[in-house]
């Protein structure tokens, strides 16, 4: 996408926002699983939770960088698929 110095900086952001958002979901799935059906619920409840927290924190990032890009890197970003830009990769990590 060839991004300009402005838009170098807003992807920094976005690349920090989503460090912290994957360690926010991390640490949400640390540990071992319950034997409990109860507790195992109560676990997963706080993994999606870590997720919907994760997911909030880094939208203003993301829509910031977005918004700075021109029509046509635009065009490529959406071209390219959310596997190119990192989704792809956390999904192991959240299960």
């Amino acid at each position: 996408m060839k991004p300009n110095d402005a838009q170098k900086a807003k992807l920094a952001d976005l690349r920090t926002a989503s460090s912290k958002a994957a360690e926010t979901i991390k640490a949400a799935c640390a540990g071992d699983m319950p034997t409990k059906p109860t507790d195992r619920l109560a676990m997963m409840e706080k993994r999606v939770e870590a997720q919907l927290t994760a997911i909030k924190s880094v939208r203003p990032a993301f829509e910031a960088f977005y918004a700075s890009l021109d029509d046509a890197q635009k065009a490529k970003f959406d071209a390219a698929g959310p596997r190119r830009w990192g989704w792809g990769r956390w999904h192991w990590r959240w299960n």
